[in-house]
């Protein structure tokens, strides 16, 4: 009777499959820190309010409106001034003639 040898070969080992690719990290190729939150939006500024349309003109005048202004409201004082004197004049000679 023939024997047939038969060898007990261990299996074969798997082909070795190459490593992860996971290089050593440096500070060049550091993982992603997780993204932080959107930072919250500035307060808005505290300034004083607004002043009413009544105060705030919306095209301010220029020097020479301001000018003329200025002579108006001067030539209006000399009138009342002239005004006044006259009336004194008038109350003065009231009472001389009393």
């Amino acid at each position: 009777m023939d024997t047939i040898a038969t060898s007990t070969l261990p299996a074969p080992p798997p082909p070795l499959l190459p490593p992860p690719h996971n290089p050593p990290l440096s500070p060049f190729n550091h993982p992603l820190p997780p993204p932080s939150p959107p930072p919250h939006p500035p307060p808005p500024p505290s300034f004083a309010p607004p002043l009413p349309p009544s105060f705030a003109p919306l095209n301010p005048p220029s020097f020479e409106e301001k000018e003329k202004e200025d002579e108006e409201e001067e030539e209006e004082e000399e009138e009342e001034e002239e005004e006044e004197e006259e009336e004194e004049e008038e109350e003065e000679e009231e009472e001389e003639e009393l």
